[in-house]
């Protein structure tokens, strides 16, 4: 139990630079095969975790994309009422 804790413990992390702002660095599945390879179960796991990495980011996306949309509506008509 105690290797099973540690090995959730330790998910699989691409390395980064901190000085990359705008890059998004997505799980590596070359890693996650060299990692999970011979477990079934847990590559299966590991898949499942990238899926819903991949959905939250979409959503995430989709909502500050739409905060955008609204933002520039609103600075177009605020600019249209002080003219």
């Amino acid at each position: 139990m105690k290797d099973f804790i540690d090995e959730l413990n330790q998910p699989v992390m691409r390395s980064h630079e901190l000085r990359d702002k705008n890059t998004v660095y997505l799980p590596s599945k070359e890693l996650i095969r060299q990692k999970h390879g011979k477990d079934k179960q847990a590559l299966k796991n590991e898949l499942l975790n990238m899926e819903l990495t991949f959905l939250k980011q979409y959503n995430e996306l989709r909502e500050y994309k739409e905060k955008d949309r609204h933002y520039q509506e609103s600075s177009k008509n605020n600019s249209s009422v002080k003219r």
